[in-house]
């Protein structure tokens, strides 16, 4: 994986960046295919396209009870709601930016809601 001009590549695409400021975003980025029809309850598999994959936008959240977390939530996406919903959020420090370009940490964070409801695009 590497930055490139306007792209990140890796093995099975290229995507364009979304620039704010002092980091660069990468949303919706699958990392498996959606589990429906033949791929529910198995394994997941890696994801395929082909071209460009947009990552500009967040992508559904994984299907929830709305009606219940709209009390606690008013703000929770109404249409935003679907079982392909397998994909990650990546940002990464701007590289045109001065300042050190030493290696990083890595920190993975996932979003509250006991596995019952949440959304990454409600706490980026």
């Amino acid at each position: 994986m590497y930055l490139e001009d306007e792209y990140w590549r890796e093995d099975f695409g290229e995507y364009p960046m979304w620039f704010m400021r002092r980091v660069n975003c990468f949303l919706g980025v699958p990392y498996a295919l959606p589990p429906v029809g033949y791929f529910r309850f198995r394994k997941p598999q890696p994801p395929r396209w082909g071209g460009l994959w947009d990552a500009s936008y967040f992508r559904p959240a994984c299907p929830q009870r709305l009606d219940e977390i709209r009390n606690g939530i008013p703000d929770f996406p109404a249409a935003n709601v679907s079982e392909d919903c397998l994909y990650m959020n990546i940002f990464v420090p701007n590289p045109n930016l001065e300042f050190d370009k030493s290696i990083y940490p890595v920190i993975v964070w996932f979003h509250s809601g006991d596995f019952v409801h949440g959304s990454s695009q409600l706490q980026p």
